[in-house]
C-alpha cells in the first residue's frame, strides 16, 4: 500500500521537486518521508466477502527557518491535503481493489524541532473497497 501512495504523491504538482521516500525522513531540508501508520485495516465487511479498508499514512517533511517560515509550512501542508481530498484522480491499485477516497486525518503541525530543523506532518488515509481475496 506504501508504494501505491508515493507513486500517488510523486503526481502532486507541489511535490514535483521533492524526493519521495517511505519510511524514512533525513535530516537535510527538502525531502519527504511517507510513513505507514499501525491502524486496523477493515473498517466494514459486506455479504459478498468484499471489504471496505484503509490504509493510514503520514507526510512527513524538514525545513529551517531561513527556507521556509512554520506559517508557510503549514499553508504548504494545508494546499497538499486540499489536493489530495479533491485531485479527482485516485491511486492506482491492485485487480479487485478499487480507491475510494483519500482524507486528511490531522493537518500539518510542527512535531520535532531538531537538527537546526522543523519537523512538520500530517496524518491522512486512503480508504478503498477489497474485493473478496483480493490482496489490499
Amino acid at each position: 500500500m506504501l508504494q501505491y501512495v508515493i507513486d500517488f504523491l510523486k503526481t502532486c504538482p507541489l511535490l514535483f521537486d521533492c524526493l519521495l521516500t517511505a519510511d524514512f525522513l533525513g535530516t537535510e531540508h527538502g525531502g519527504v518521508g511517507v510513513f505507514a501508520l499501525g491502524t486496523h485495516p477493515v473498517l466494514e465487511r459486506y455479504a459478498d466477502g468484499g471489504c471496505l479498508k484503509q490504509f493510514s499514512f503520514r507526510l512527513s517533511f524538514r525545513g529551517t527557518n531561513h527556507e521556509l517560515s512554520p506559517t508557510s509550512a503549514t499553508r504548504f501542508l494545508e494546499e497538499i491535503g486540499v489536493w489530495l481530498e479533491t485531485g479527482g484522480v485516485l491511486p492506482e491499485m491492485n485487480q479487485g481493489c478499487t480507491a475510494q477516497r483519500l482524507e486528511v486525518l490531522k493537518t500539518g503541525a510542527v512535531t520535532d524541532r531538531s537538527y537546526g530543523t522543523n519537523r512538520y506532518d500530517m496524518d491522512c488515509r486512503l480508504i478503498y473497497y477489497s474485493e473478496k481475496g483480493s490482496e489490499g
